[in-house]
């Protein structure tokens, strides 16, 4: 029942108590309090039936009041000043204990909740208009939700306190497990990390009764080792104040006693309640009150146990019980990780003594392997003579536990044993790598079938194996590189008719290998219809007239999506000239041919931009100006058309162009715009590029629902696509510039945010030459557009690199840096500043996954990362900038004495800005952090280039780096790339 529904109750039966009220008034001014029903003054019948009326409406209202009231499942009631309970439903005497009639009269807190006094939030609350909402526990561990409120008079006196209470038990329990389980996952988790590092296993071990404790709040956690003699107990680790001995008899500690002894956990509430541990140091000394213990197992016998102690009474759930066991079988595993690590280090010894120089060994043991006689080879490989190893036993002299339970085994079974080419790596010569033996336990048994001796033999077979590695590696080598290229290879039996496919081509194809039925004509299939008779034509002519097989072309895979595939072959005859084989490669080219067309495009829009800042500059009349803009656009950013139309105060609200360039015949005129929004003309691009002061996009005219009214012409025009630009000045649209294409999609989002960017030029041109404002303006606009476009280019290869976001930005920095230093031209410092923003640009065509991959780089991977010179060169070689930028990216990682690349340069044939990028380059690259390793430091960088000054890096130039950081504080910006 809502505070609402309890006012209006409040509310109507007040109503009836005053219509009681003014009865009783009139009986005490007209009814003499001494006259009775026979004296002739009886009360009129009229005044009765009111009176019973009123009394029928209150008995009616308190049912229907009581029936509410009880129906509400949570505990209600109502109290007064004196928290004495007035009312109450029925939920509450079920909590209460107690039947309704007992309840009214009493306090509440005396009743339920039962607590010292009344609820923090109750006394507050007493006011008109008084709200309280908190929480309590009861003794028996329920938790509810108190929220109180009070029901005042018409007055606005306090009549009443109402208490809602709900139970909330299950939700803040289980908020308070879950918390509890993150917790302890966290613990495992860290833990786990921990021991991946391979720490120290005493170390682990207090690590984990640390978190143990903290996690479970509990004063003491504690690892106990069991040691060999089985009565004895010796202290690991310890988190708490709870005394033990480093060493102590099993019986001082029952609780682990019992655990070692079942095997299982042993949980325990309250040690004072069970009879086992009364009278025990746990109880007497510490105190302590619960506790629980887990088996921390071992191979053979448990290692120990992993105890939790508490000081006052605790019941530990399953899931923390399952917690402590994980945290046991962790340390179990690092604990005999230890221990077979150090077995492991003692077989390494072994084994290199008697391995270093001999190729085969030969030793005859007898059965409790003591050595009767052993062959030179084997004597000398561990700088003994023959006559040392008779009477010694084996395992006496190289102990190794896993070879001696083989050894017995062998000895038990009358089985011979065969290693092959079993691995082994010299940890003090790396350098050897790992090496590779055959070894063979053959037993010698006597007459009777029983094993009285061994021979043990070893052979190396280190060369044989490390070609079987090599030949393995050479095969895993191409798969990977088939991967990191999306390249696969493929073999066409012309005369069998059958097609063999590499996984590399299955996975490119998403197919798997038995949905394939591995004919040509099941390959033409796979191909997008529309392209089919292409591939099958580029087929036939390498077949008939050898011509060189290349081609593009779509594939479906069984998903629907489609990919774009590059393939080549190469066409093989029999020596009667008649084709037999055909062999070739697959690559998916998707991504690179979508790269290279956003390039491409942001090319153009660039190389558009640029050509127009430079009209904007040199033009001085608007309307050579206008017709300059759409000349450029449609000749270098090869659009189909260009119009600009000026917005018109007329009656039509009118479109009128004023300069056209490209395939018109006819169109604009035919347009006839308008931006007024009640005209269907003026729902089209143009019109709601001028109301919306924004850029207005159609990328497919064939369906735009608003380009109805053009849809025809456009399509006779070869119009797939435009965008309407708005030109602004002076926070006003003073028109549109529009360009179309005759392709669908052909603005993506850089090449529309560049067209948006040259509108905004146009209009910044067109407000210039209409106010006669200083042509300076202009030229530092261009400028302004310059540094755009360099931060274009630098952001397009860092979102496919994260991991050297920044590298660009901060070899800029210091590139521009060291000029200043070395006092360069303000102009020529900027061009370099500029040039380091972008020297990486030619990552773009190389694959992200080679790029973001840690690990050093094969020599395959590596030659594609130096093309990205190259690359970056074509990128950038037509973009007119005022400096020699292209050129500064080309020769960034050359070098004086010709050790650099692509072109191998040598000292006076290098541009002196690129010997200043490629100290820069090498200084940040070393200093911070790669995908393949963690940074060096600056003090490693800077000795690099000092100790390379003259062979490799220009003298001036690594002096100057150096005074920068050393002499004059300089220091490499912090983060990621930053605004020009």
């Amino acid at each position: 029942m809502s505070r609402d529904q309890l006012v209006s109750r409040e509310k109507t039966s007040g109503a009836v108590d005053a219509k009681i009220a003014r009865l009783r008034q009139w009986l005490e001014e007209n009814v003499p309090a001494s006259s009775s029903a026979g004296d002739g003054s009886a009360v009129p019948d009229s005044i009765l039936a009111e009176l019973e009326a009123a009394f029928a409406d209150c008995e009616t209202t308190r049912l229907e009041w009581i029936q509410a009231f009880d129906a509400v499942p949570d505990p209600m009631f109502f109290h007064d000043r004196d928290y004495r309970i007035l009312h109450a439903n029925r939920a509450y005497a079920d909590c209460a204990g107690r039947e309704l009639a007992e309840l009214v009269g009493r306090v509440y807190w005396e009743v339920f909740p039962r607590r010292d006094g009344p609820l923090s939030g109750c006394a507050s609350a007493q006011e008109p208009g008084g709200l309280s909402d908190e929480l309590f526990t009861t003794a028996k561990g329920a938790i509810y939700r108190s929220r109180g409120f009070v029901v005042s008079s018409q007055d606005d006196e306090y009549r009443f306190s109402v208490h809602v209470l709900e139970n909330v038990t299950a939700a803040e329990q289980a908020r308070e497990t879950l918390e509890a389980r993150d917790r302890r996952q966290a613990v495992l988790v860290a833990l786990g990390g921990h021991a991946l590092e391979r720490s120290d296993s005493d170390e682990l071990m207090q690590q984990a009764v640390k978190a143990v404790a903290d996690a479970l709040a509990v004063e003491d956690c504690r690892v106990l080792e069991r040691l060999p003699s089985g009565e004895a107990l010796r202290l690991r680790a310890a988190a708490g104040d709870v005394s033990v001995p480093a060493t102590m008899s099993v019986d001082h500690d029952v609780l682990a006693a019992r655990v070692l002894e079942g095997q299982e956990p042993v949980n325990v509430e309250d040690l004072r309640a069970d009879s086992r541990f009364q009278a025990t140091s746990l109880l007497v000394e510490d105190e302590v009150v619960s506790g629980i213990g887990v088996l921390i197992p071992a191979v053979e016998a448990p290692f120990g146990v992993l105890e939790v102690l508490a000081r006052t009474t605790r019941v530990f759930s399953d899931d923390e019980v399952n917690f402590l066991q994980s945290i046991a079988h962790l340390l179990a595993t690092a604990i005999r990780r230890t221990r077979y690590e150090q077995q492991l280090t003692n077989n390494n010894q072994l084994l290199e003594t008697m391995f270093e120089a001999i190729d085969i060994k030969v030793a005859y043991l007898d059965a409790k392997f003591n050595f009767i006689r052993v062959n030179e080879q084997y004597a000398r490989g561990d700088e003994k003579t023959a006559d040392f190893f008779p009477g010694k036993n084996h395992f006496d002299l190289y102990p190794d536990a896993e070879n001696e339970a083989i050894f017995r085994q062998v000895v038990e079974t009358g089985e011979p044993y065969t290693a092959t080419a079993k691995p082994f790596e010299y940890p003090d010569h790396p350098q050897w790598g790992i090496t590779y033996w055959d070894w063979r336990l053959q037993p010698i048994k006597d007459d009777e079938g029983k094993v009285e001796g061994l021979v043990f033999t070893l052979n190396d077979v280190t060369r044989h194996k490390q070609a079987e590695l090599a030949l393995q590696a050479t095969r895993e080598s191409l798969e990977q590189a088939q991967r990191i290229a999306q390249l696969g290879n493929w073999d066409w039996d012309i005369v069998q008719g059958s097609l063999w496919w590499s996984d590399e081509i299955y996975r490119i194809f998403g197919l798997e290998t038995q949905e394939f039925e591995a004919t040509y004509e099941a390959f033409l299939e796979r191909i997008h219809p529309e392209d089919r008779q292409a591939v099958m034509n580029a087929v036939d002519r390498a077949l008939q007239n050898d011509e060189p097989y290349s081609i593009d072309h779509r594939i479906l895979r069984p998903d629907g999506t489609e990919r774009v595939v590059h393939e080549q072959a190469q066409l093989f005859r029999n020596e009667k000239g008649e084709p037999v084989r055909m062999v070739g490669t697959v690559q998916d080219v998707t991504e690179l041919r979508h790269s290279e067309m956003v390039l491409q495009r942001t090319n153009r829009a660039l190389r558009t931009l640029s050509a127009c800042n430079e009209a904007l500059v040199r033009t001085e009349d608007e309307q050579q100006l206008l017709d300059e803009i759409c000349r450029i656009i449609v000749e270098l950013g090869d659009y189909r058309l260009a119009w600009v139309g000026y917005a018109q105060s007329d009656e039509n609200k009118s479109v009128q162009p004023v300069a056209r360039a490209g395939y018109d015949a006819g169109y604009v005129d035919r347009v006839a715009a308008s931006w007024a929004e009640a005209s269907p003309r003026g729902q089209g691009p143009v019109g709601q590029a001028i109301r919306q002061a924004k850029a207005i996009a159609v990328q497919d005219v064939a369906s735009d629902e608003n380009f109805g009214p053009w849809r025809e012409a456009a399509r006779e025009h070869d119009y797939a696509s435009l965008v309407a630009l708005p030109i602004m000045t002076d926070d006003a649209v003073l028109g549109t510039l529009t360009l179309y294409s005759s392709t669908p999609d052909a603005f993506d989002k850089e090449e529309f945010e560049l067209l948006q960017e040259l509108a905004n030029d146009l209009g910044y041109g067109i407000g210039a030459l209409r106010t006669k404002a200083d042509r300076e303006q202009a030229v530092n606009r261009l400028r302004e557009m310059l540094y755009a476009t360099i931060e274009a280019m630098a952001l397009t290869i860092e979102k496919r690199d994260p991991y050297t976001a920044g590298h660009q930005y901060r070899v800029a920095m210091l590139a521009a840096a060291i000029g200043t230093e070395l006092e360069l031209e303000p102009e020529r410092i900027e061009g370099l500043r500029l040039a380091g923003q972008i020297h990486d640009i030619g990552k773009i065509y190389i694959p992200a996954e080679i790029l973001t991959r840690p690990g050093r780089l094969s020599a395959m991977e590596f030659e594609l990362i130096k093309a990205h010179t190259t690359v970056g060169y074509e990128i950038v070689q037509d973009i007119p900038f005022p400096w020699p930028v292209a050129r500064m990216i080309r020769e960034h990682h050359e070098r004086l004495d010709g050790t650099g690349y692509p072109d191998a340069l040598r000292d006076e044939q290098i541009l002196f800005e690129s010997k200043i990028l490629a100290v820069a380059d090498v200084v940040e690259a070393i200093a911070s952090h790669r995908p393949y390793r963690a940074a060096l430091g600056l003090d490693a960088a800077l000795e690099e280039i000092q100790a390379l000054s003259g062979s490799k890096y220009e003298p001036d130039v690594v002096d100057a780096c150096i005074r920068l950081f050393r002499d004059k504080g300089f220091e490499l910006p912090a983060g990621d790339r930053q605004s020009l």
